[in-house]
């Protein structure tokens, strides 16, 4: 009676919860199924306890990807953290965060845990992910908006600084270069909003085609030649006689180059040597860029991909995206 009782009770605390819960045995046979977790996988409670899992997910195709990511996440060995599953449940478009829990005991006695089973929450990020595409079109449509003056004020300069129209004393052209240049900044930080922009809302397509590496280190070099200039640095280019073309979106990953290059030469000290180039690793090819400076204080190594992240005490100005949209380029080939 006592067992029954006790049943009944984690059967009633477990249904109270909002967040669909599933438990499994060590051989994925479903023990307990909250009635959220059987509504989104569209299912009963007869057709799903005490059930093996496996079996019902060959006709369940939501209940397949959340044994697949758990069986990755055993043979990784890790607790999983997977993308947001796009669901559609309780008639409306919804995503739930797949949390993978391993569960262990201890026997009376023993230190050794022991595996009994895996239990997977799910839970409802939809009003997150509406607020972070709100957040995304809001950045990509205020980008696009800041483009049309920005080139305004970059031809309006270009019009101002012709002999043509009048000659300007140095301290007027010293206003025009400073001016200039804080609109090619905002140019260049509305350029990334609108990659990012990309990135966030799955429209980032890529074109590849066949390309050989010395172009893309080409772009790069002559993309911020004025930039090494204005810092004294001197790019040297690294190419082997023989390596293999390339089949990429040659636009982004020059973009990507690029952006490297750029960090390179802003922290490096004058008459810096700064290396960009190409090697050959089996069918792999390496781009590289390597600079002399002091580097990145290990603490920050993994959070320089993250976005809007800048390294505390920097001087240089950035967006703090370029690094996050690059990962995102090369994740994406």
């Amino acid at each position: 009676v006592q067992i029954k009782a006790a049943k009944n009770y984690m059967e009633a605390i477990i249904n109270s919860v909002k967040e669909p819960i599933i438990g499994l045995d060590n051989e994925l046979t479903i023990l307990f199924i909250n009635d959220e977790a059987l509504n989104v996988l569209n299912l009963k409670r007869e057709e799903a306890l005490q059930k093996p899992a496996q079996d019902i997910s060959m006709r369940n195709d939501l209940l397949r990807r959340l044994i697949r990511e758990l069986m990755d996440a055993q043979k990784d060995n890790k607790v999983s953290k997977t993308e947001p599953l796009k669901i559609y449940a309780v008639n409306k478009e919804s995503y739930f965060q797949m949390d993978n829990i391993p569960l262990y005991t201890n026997a009376v006695g023993e230190q050794e845990r022991n595996f009994i089973g895996n239990l997977i929450i799910l839970n409802n990020v939809t009003k997150y992910k509406e607020l972070d595409s709100a957040k995304t079109n809001f950045i990509s449509t205020v980008s696009h908006e800041m483009k049309t003056p920005i080139s305004s004020i970059l031809m309006s300069l270009q019009l101002l600084g012709d002999a043509r129209l009048g000659s300007l004393n140095d301290e007027q052209k010293q206003l025009v270069g400073s001016i200039k240049e804080s609109s090619d900044r905002l140019l260049d930080i509305t350029g990334e909003l609108l990659n990012l922009t990309q990135v966030e809302s799955g429209k980032l397509q890529l074109h590849p085609k066949i390309v050989k590496p010395i172009e893309l280190i080409d772009y790069a070099v002559k993309a911020t030649h004025v930039l090494a200039e204005r810092f004294h640095c001197y790019v040297e280019v690294e190419y082997p006689e023989k390596i293999s073309k390339l089949f990429v979106d040659n636009e982004k990953i020059a973009w990507v180059v690029t952006n490297l290059l750029s960090n390179a030469i802003h922290p490096s000290p004058e008459n810096a040597r700064i290396i960009v180039g190409a090697k050959q690793h089996d069918n792999w090819v390496d781009i590289y860029v390597q600079d002399l400076g002091r580097g990145i204080d290990p603490r920050y190594h993994k959070s320089i991909f993250d976005r809007y992240f800048r390294v505390p005490g920097t001087k240089t100005q950035g967006s703090g995206l370029g690094l996050a949209i690059s990962k995102e380029f090369v994740d994406a080939h």
